[in-house]
């Protein structure tokens, strides 16, 4: 399934469109995370277009908020996938740094993944400082 097939499905769904837009799911755009991100990154906007999502909803969606959700959530199998995503260069952020605390910390994924996460947090933390 590509992005533009998932996207498809959304838009036959407004009621869940919306709330993906308004930030408070995630759970259809998860096989995305299957797909390299950079190429999610530069077709997801085209595909929500042909969709018939609005410009201003297409600015909307967050792909950050789908790295969070799946770090954060009880799937290992999403959480590996969005730690792949970091470390093939999505950018991590305090959001993210956050979410991977909040998965190493209550436990939610191996111990593989989360030292994975955890080494990008830290890092991340690290030139952060650097840069201050």
């Amino acid at each position: 399934m590509d992005s533009l097939d998932i996207v498809r499905r959304l838009a036959q769904s407004p009621d869940l469109l919306e709330a993906i837009i308004a930030h408070r799911y995630y759970m259809p755009l998860l096989p995305l995370l299957e797909k390299p991100h950079a190429d999610v990154a530069s077709l997801l906007p085209q595909a929500l277009l042909r969709a018939g999502v609005s410009t201003e909803d297409c600015e909307r969606f967050s792909l950050r908020d789908l790295v969070v959700f799946a770090v954060e959530s009880d799937s290992e199998y999403w959480a590996d996938l969005a730690v792949r995503w970091l470390e093939d260069g999505f950018a991590v952020d305090a959001e993210i740094v956050r979410g991977i605390d909040s998965m190493v910390k209550q436990k939610k994924a191996t111990q593989g993944i989360g030292h994975r996460a955890f080494r990008l947090a830290r890092n991340w933390e690290k030139q952060r400082l650097r840069s201050d």
